[in-house]
């Protein structure tokens, strides 16, 4: 700032640095010019330009941080939505287990249904096959 206001010389200020490297550097990122320029620097406008840079850069440095605070909580619901995902998966999967276990009970149950139906079905074939006997016997030891 001292010296953009021209309270000091560009040798001075470089004299006067902890850290010339870093600040030539730094005034060479700002205005490409100033080692030419030596003495004569850059006017007040140019500060003042450069002074609003500077609050572009803090608004852009803001919003890109507001946009990571997003970003973050972005990925922190996906991950959770994520889990419940697996989780509806993994209880679709149990039921379908269960689904195929009910299914087989279901088939072995016809099955012994079946079974019991021809049973029947065949002490009854008999039982009919001897009442006709039987009625047979009668009539013909009635006669």
């Amino acid at each position: 700032a001292l010296l953009v206001h021209g309270t000091i010389s560009y040798a001075e200020a470089m004299r006067q640095s902890p850290d010339p490297e870093d600040l030539s550097l730094k005034l060479r990122k700002m205005f490409p010019s100033i080692e030419e320029q030596g003495e004569d620097m850059t006017s007040t406008a140019d500060f003042s330009e450069i002074l609003e840079l500077q609050q572009f850069r803090k608004l852009y440095e803001e919003q890109e941080e507001r946009h990571r605070i997003k970003l973050a909580e972005d990925e922190a619901k996906l991950t959770e939505l994520a889990m419940a995902v697996k989780q509806r998966d993994e209880q679709i999967e149990r039921l379908n287990q269960k689904v195929v276990e009910q299914a087989a009970n279901l088939e072995k149950a016809q099955n012994e249904v079946m079974r019991i139906q021809r049973d029947s079905q065949d002490k009854v074939d008999k039982l009919s096959d001897r009442i006709k006997e039987l009625n047979q016997r009668l009539m013909s030891d009635a006669r």
